[in-house]
């Protein structure tokens, strides 16, 4: 007598997703997709909230006033404000895997030049960081796309749940990190410490992003991670 090989209760398990990958190797390669980009939330929020703490020291040296030490603290916020839609529109046409791995390298760039900006001109600190915020506006548009491209329909409210704690705390590991570095270093060593993580975050992302078998979310086979 004939038989097949998925009986009907697979059958339903898979058109709701919750069959939708094996468990084992693939469900273990999309939980470090979602991982590593709660770990760019963190980043992302650590280098945001630095400044806040490493101000003072910088008002102290370069003899900011408090308007000026408000413009550059919100000065981030510009560059983040004004391409925010457009990252969105860059992570559907190009994917949020280029784009997130993009972003990270932008803003941990800005963040390692923040030293160099600041002996250079306050314009060319204030820049630095819209240029900062540029590169963190594609974050979240990035993750949304990762997780409406990879993870199953059941599964994405708590994918998006894990990657949004990234920001209370990257907050925290940001404010406590940059007090504690400010107290046995020199201001600088705050930005290019953070800014260092972050490319090691990129040199680890595009590695693990580049190889195969991570299943997409619209088929239930295994193909290549490449947008």
């Amino acid at each position: 007598m004939p038989t097949t090989d998925l009986d009907p209760g697979a059958a339903v398990a898979v058109a709701d997703g919750r069959a939708f990958a094996p468990h084992g190797r693939r469900w273990l390669r999309r939980d470090l997709l979602i991982g590593l980009t709660f770990l760019a939330a963190c980043l992302a929020y650590t280098d945001r909230v630095n400044i806040s703490v490493a101000a003072l020291a910088m008002q102290q040296q370069f003899g900011w006033s408090q308007t000026q030490k408000g413009f550059v603290l919100s000065s981030f916020f510009i560059g983040y404000m004004l391409c925010l839609l457009l990252s969105g529109w860059f992570a559907t046409r190009f994917g949020g895997k280029r784009l997130l791995g993009l972003a990270v390298i932008v803003w941990s760039v800005c963040t390692l030049l923040t030293p160099a900006a600041s002996a250079v001109s306050l314009a060319a600190l204030v820049a630095a960081r819209i240029a900062m915020g540029v590169g963190e506006s594609a974050v979240f548009p990035s993750a949304y796309e990762i997780i409406g491209r990879w993870v199953p329909a059941n599964a994405r409210t708590r994918a998006t749940g894990r990657i949004l704690s990234g920001i209370p705390v990257g907050q925290v590991a940001g404010l406590i990190l940059t007090g504690w570095m400010l107290a046995h270093f020199a201001w600088p060593v705050v930005f290019y410490s953070f800014g260092a993580v972050g490319l090691v975050w990129a040199i680890v992302w595009f590695r693990f992003s580049s190889t195969p078998s991570v299943p997409s979310a619209s088929s239930g086979r295994s193909c290549g991670f490449d947008s």
